[in-house]
Parts: C-alpha cells; structure tokens; sequence
C-alpha cells in the first residue's frame, strides 16, 4: 500500500507538466527525448484533447445509428441504401474506436486536432439532420394515424 501515493503522485505530476504544454510535445515526442520528468512515469495512458474530441466523435456516431435505426422502425422499413448509410455510420464508429484505441497506447497523436475538430463538425451535422429527419418521420406518422 506504500506504493500507491507515490504512483498516484507521479501520475499527477506527469499530467500538471505535460498537459499546458500540447504543441511543445508533439515536438518532442517526434525528437524521441523527452523530459526526463515523462521518463520516470508511468506511461499507461496518453490522454490528450484530441481523445476527448474523439470521444465526442464517438458519441455523435453512436448517436446517428439510433437516429437512422429509429427512422427505419418509424418508417417500417427502408431502401437498402438507407442501410449502406447506417453500416457507414458503424464503420465510422469501429473506425475512431479503433484508432482511439491505439492513440492512447503510444506517446506520439495518431489522432491531429484538425482532423478531428473537422470530424467532430461532420459528426455534429449528421447527428442534427438525423435528428430533424425522425422527427419529421414522427410527425407524418401521428398525422397519418389522426386522419
């Protein structure tokens, strides 16, 4: 048990040195040396901002593929096409899973912020126009059931 303020102390104070500093990092992580305080902890986890926008991501996917099988039940059924969109959807998902993943299993970013801010927008975008479409669908279908 003696152990564990000191692993939970480096722990701490490898995040407090490393995390104001992101663009710094990156440029020492692709000299290969860095500082000899990241040396000495322990590296289990490199959790930087583009994970929590990953994440995000992540969540929006998850959300969509309700939003598309919802409209599917709403709608009783859909073209095939419509599900070529929610295995895109699932690909999408595995996909960021995936790299996610392995961004946190290694120091140097797999996942750049601008790729994922860019990401992250179509995320937002198609989570809204899913969104806005089953509530469309819902409205057709209480209308169609009042008349």
């Amino acid at each position: 048990m003696s152990g564990f303020p000191a692993l939970a102390r480096r722990i701490v104070d490898r995040n407090e040195e490393v995390s104001p500093k992101s663009g710094d990092r990156s440029a020492r992580l692709k000299t290969g040396t860095p500082p000899a305080e990241e040396r000495r902890a322990l590296g289990l986890i490199y959790w930087w901002a583009e994970d929590d926008l990953a994440v995000i991501d992540m969540a929006l996917s998850a959300l969509s593929i309700y939003f598309a099988f919802d409209i599917t039940r709403v709608a009783k059924g859909a073209p095939r096409a419509w599900y070529f969109i929610i295995g895109g959807f699932a690909v999408f998902f595995v996909f960021r899973a995936v790299q996610l993943y392995f961004d946190v299993q290694v120091p140097a970013d797999i996942i750049s912020i601008e790729e994922e801010l860019i990401s992250l927008l179509a995320g937002i975008l198609f989570a809204i126009g899913l969104f806005t479409l089953d509530r469309r669908f819902r409205a057709q279908q209480k209308a169609a059931q009042g008349n």
